[in-house]
């Protein structure tokens, strides 16, 4: 159960999760998965106890925002994205880098990728425009 400080358990899920979608290992979310459907059945008699892993549900759920932001001004645009909340997302940008969700995008001009399960929009240019996507 989470309490005032979040379960352990809870934590781990969501960490590997992250790690799973970061560095696209199918065993780490493929776990955090497995840890969720343990728990998923007390959930619904006793939510509030269940907090932090009613935000693994959602995200379970709804899916991940995967944001890659590509270009010599990745910097820039990371930080003007994240003025704006998205709270289920996991962002990467630079120009070199080999995670697999920045594979094949490297360019010197700035694009926003849109991804969710390893499947991206178009690149657009602004963060207006990536917000649009963004679910």
């Amino acid at each position: 159960m989470d309490n005032v400080i979040p379960a352990s358990n809870s934590t781990m899920a969501q960490n590997l999760q992250q790690l799973g979608l970061l560095f696209d290992i199918e065993a780490y979310t493929q776990k955090a998965s497995e840890m969720l459907a343990a728990v998923q059945p007390k959930i619904k008699g006793y939510g509030s106890a269940y907090s932090n892993w009613a935000i693994q549900l959602l995200n379970e759920i709804y899916g991940i925002n995967e944001i890659a932001i590509t270009g010599l001004e990745s910097d820039v645009v990371k930080l003007e994205l994240s003025g704006h909340y998205i709270p289920n997302k996991i962002t990467l940008g630079g120009t070199k880098s080999n995670l697999p969700l920045l594979k094949g995008k490297q360019s010197n001009e700035t694009k926003v990728y849109i991804c969710r399960n390893k499947v991206c929009q178009l690149p657009v240019n602004t963060v207006e425009e990536a917000l649009l996507y963004v679910q």
